[in-house]
């Protein structure tokens, strides 16, 4: 049993839509130079990001009042990453992930929203605006999409496996390959957006997520739980045993998504 009461899926869903509508959707390929800016090298920003965090955080707040961390908050007020390890409820939220693609005019990108207690996500919600396609999951319920609940991409040998990578891996993997390599997984470059990677992850449109970096909870919180209450399994590539919801580390990690843990195992070997 949830040691705190799930937030309505419905109400949430809600107040994702209805920011995207109210603040993401008008501002897509209508961006002006002074609404895009670098909040620091290779990071962008743009008005969409800031205001519609804004309204997620108001509308999130009527469903349960807590403490929103928020990725575009964490820039005012860093202090807010002590919040991930707290023992009262708490939204995390990415209110426009992939912002490259966004400001570029690519339809890749999505919204993520996790509700989690005591340092454990509960729930977690991902949107595609654009394709108005959502995922959810509750923690012990299932992972869902309109009505019908997802199931993470079937065991298969790793040479049958499409899944996303970074391109150093997807360029050894490629160097191997030439060298007459067997069993090597099939790769395809990033989107530009994990929110549509996890998405496709959950609904079994690709079979694995090898990602490298910072792990940072608006990013992982959501898409981990949704992945894994479809079926699937994870853990960090270190060693370090599951993707926890904690103060990102200072080190990079890898996060290793997969259909199951044979598959897990057989990837990382492979990786």
């Amino acid at each position: 049993m949830n040691p705190f009461p799930i937030p309505d899926p419905a109400r949430v869903a809600a107040a994702l839509r209805a920011t995207a509508a109210a603040e993401v959707l008008p501002r897509f390929g209508r961006l002006a130079p002074a609404d895009v800016a670098e909040k620091r090298p290779g990071e962008t920003v743009t008005t969409a990001d800031t205001a519609a965090e804004a309204m997620l955080a108001r509308l999130l707040a009527e469903i349960v009042p807590a403490a929103v961390v928020g990725e575009e908050g964490i820039e005012t007020d860093p202090r807010l990453l002590d919040r991930l390890g707290s023992l009262d409820p708490l939204w995390i939220v990415d209110p426009v992930d992939g912002t490259d693609n966004f400001a570029k005019g690519d339809r890749r990108f999505g919204m993520i929203v996790a509700f989690a207690h005591r340092g454990k996500t509960l729930a977690g919600w991902i949107l595609d605006p654009l394709e108005d396609r959502l995922v959810w999951a509750a923690k012990g319920e299932g992972a869902w999409m309109n009505g019908t609940r997802l199931a993470a991409s079937r065991p298969a040998p790793v040479a049958e496996l499409t899944g996303t990578a970074g391109p150093r891996a997807r360029e050894r993997l490629e160097s191997r390959r030439k060298m007459g390599a067997k069993g090597l997984p099939r790769t395809v470059a990033r989107y530009g957006t994990i929110a549509l990677e996890y998405l496709d992850l959950a609904r079994g449109e690709i079979a694995y997520m090898r990602c490298v970096g910072r792990l940072k909870p608006w990013d992982h919180a959501a898409g981990v739980l949704i992945h894994a209450e479809a079926g699937g399994y994870s853990q960090l590539a270190d060693g370090e045993g599951a993707y926890r919801l904690a103060k990102p580390r200072a080190k990079d990690g890898t996060l290793l998504l997969a259909p199951d843990r044979a598959s897990w195992e057989a990837l990382h070997m492979v990786f």
